[in-house]
């Protein structure tokens, strides 16, 4: 009798893995620090092309996805996705990466995402990153193209549950301690 719950418990435990890690077709990761190549242009399109002969061609479509929860609960959690949009001058790709370690992903997680125009160039990025839930320390780091072409750059970083902060934004810094709120208001700008 023990023997056939343990049997039945793996059995399901495994079942919930195998349908938390497929959803469709499997995420195929690119470099989001930079714009698609047109060989991922061209993967992405003839997904498109397929969600659209099987009906599921809406505003909005998934066309890859990764998601290893059920690991996640244990050791190592990947959650990996590509959308594509109608934008106004075409289809819009939004790629995101994320990684997680140690049970529930206490240790360490790295998200990256990026949204990119219809010939690959990429518009804005954003990664976050957290070690021990954020409580020993956190950043987010972004970059966007504004209307004029310009690139904004900004970081943030978040270190103790926030006790000490270093913020950067477009040649300034920016120090605080204690901050959200920041009851001693001792804040620093640096140079250009």
């Amino acid at each position: 009798m023990r023997h056939g719950v343990c049997v039945a418990m793996m059995a399901a435990f495994l079942g919930i893995f195998a349908i938390g890690c497929t959803a469709g077709r499997a995420f195929q990761s690119v470099d989001l620090s930079t714009n698609l190549t047109a060989e991922t242009l061209q993967r992405y399109e003839s997904e498109w092309k397929e969600a659209q002969a099987e009906g599921r061609a809406e505003h909005m479509v998934q066309l890859e996805r990764s998601n290893w929860w059920p690991l996640g609960l244990i050791a190592y959690h990947r959650d990996c996705t590509v959308m594509r949009m109608e934008g106004p001058d075409g289809p819009v790709y939004h790629v995101s990466s994320g990684h997680g370690f140690g049970p529930l992903c206490l240790l360490y997680t790295r998200s990256t995402h990026a949204t990119f125009t219809a010939k690959g160039e990429r518009v804005n990025w954003m990664r976050m990153q957290h070690i021990l839930h954020g409580m020993l320390a956190m950043g987010d780091e972004t970059d966007a193209k504004l209307t004029d072409g310009r690139e904004e750059w900004s970081s943030c970083w978040g270190f103790l549950h926030h006790i000490f902060n270093v913020h950067s934004m477009n040649g300034h810094r920016y120090y605080s301690l204690i901050s959200m709120p920041n009851p001693l208001g001792i804040m620093t700008e640096g140079a250009h």
